[in-house]
């Protein structure tokens, strides 16, 4: 039963198995949804398989999170005959697809929907999108009081575990199967990108210009863009900035606890 209906669905009193009936019988599709973030993403604390949880068979998609990405999460077994989703909740309309999935189907509809989570009849996700997982706000094993990150034990200058936050790095690494990723044949690229404003020199009047250029950020990373097209929307040095940390050529302080990570320029 759930009470807060005009809020949220912060909270459902159900188990799993009555959740995923209940949907099924209704025609809709049963989601992880971030999987591996820790506090409420199943893998993230509360089980290590998720046929501990539910059945695998109720499941119809896995839902990755800021965190993670295909190459992590093809590390465990169990999860690799699902279909990835490389979007996460958006907390404000400037994070809205800040995370995507590029698909392919024959028109927009919910069937088409249902067709392309089970890959069937050509359906296919051609390309997940989202962000690199150490830009994530819970990649590194770290500390929210003192900031630190934790070592073996999870151990800060705090003294305590109680704020210790384990990192979707770790937590992978514990439960996985495999060393190195084992992707099926059937899954697609994941390309990771950087929103335009988590890049430094892009403030909201640089933002719209570029937008308003372009007509989006994902447009910004068409194969056809060229660099000197960013150059003379928001001039030289910013323009190469922009063009190179779309591309990939970018790194990162490790996001955690709760705090995104930074791009190091």
């Amino acid at each position: 039963m759930q009470t807060n209906t005009s809020l949220s669905s912060q909270l459902a009193r159900t188990d799993a198995s009555v959740l995923s009936q209940e949907t099924h019988e209704r025609g809709g599709l049963l989601v992880i949804h971030h999987a591996f973030t820790p506090f409420k993403g199943i893998l993230g604390a509360a089980v290590d398989r998720v046929s501990d949880f539910i059945d695998l068979g109720a499941i119809d998609a896995l839902e990755l999170g800021l965190s993670a990405d295909t190459s992590m999460a093809d590390r465990i077994e169990q999860i690799q005959p699902f279909t990835y989703l490389s979007n996460s909740d958006a907390h404000g309309l400037d994070t809205i697809a800040r995370e995507c999935n590029r698909v392919l189907l024959a028109d927009l509809s919910f069937a088409e929907v249902r067709r392309l989570l089970a890959r069937q009849e050509g359906r296919e996700i051609v390309e997940n999108i989202g962000l690199h997982p150490v830009h994530g706000k819970y990649y590194q094993t770290r500390c929210r009081r003192c900031g630190e990150v934790a070592g073996e034990g999870r151990v800060c200058s705090c003294g305590t575990h109680r704020h210790v936050v384990t990192g979707v790095s770790d937590r992978i690494a514990a439960l996985a199967d495999f060393a190195e990723p084992h992707h099926p044949h059937w899954r697609p690229p994941y390309r990771h990108i950087v929103p335009l404003l988590a890049i430094p020199g892009v403030g909201p009047k640089a933002y719209r210009s570029l937008v308003d250029a372009f007509g989006s950020e994902l447009a910004l990373l068409r194969e056809d863009i060229a660099k000197q097209d960013v150059q003379q929307v928001v001039g030289e040095a910013l323009g190469e900035r922009v063009f190179q940390t779309l591309r990939g050529h970018v790194s990162f302080a490790a996001g955690g606890a709760g705090t995104y990570g930074k791009l190091l320029v």
